[in-house]
């Protein structure tokens, strides 16, 4: 459970270093928070990149093996971090036009 805990605190605080800066870095924030990126139509959120590393645990054989506690608490902390900043729940939303 320790471990656990440790990497859903870091997924949590590498994901604000991330979002400030994004919001901070000028060349960052044009680029990749003012200009948002679409595929398709759709925005998608880094809350995909914690889906992505959730799955990525969940395909281990065993919950607790050395590998997937990582990749799911760090997934979780990507998630829940971005839940509370962007002050939702998403992951894929349609890109606005204009």
């Amino acid at each position: 459970m320790r471990e656990f805990t440790f990497y859903l605190v870091a997924g949590l605080i590498i994901t604000r270093i991330f979002e400030i800066s994004l919001l901070r870095i000028k060349f960052l924030k044009k680029h990749f928070y003012d200009d948002h990126k679409s595929f398709f139509g759709y925005r998608f959120h880094h809350s995909c990149y914690g889906a992505a590393l959730i799955i990525l645990g969940l395909t281990q054989n065993d919950i607790t093996t050395k590998y997937s506690l990582p990749f799911f608490g760090f997934g979780l902390g990507i998630i829940l971090m971005h839940t509370l900043t962007d002050k939702r729940f998403i992951f894929i939303e349609k890109a606005q036009k204009g």
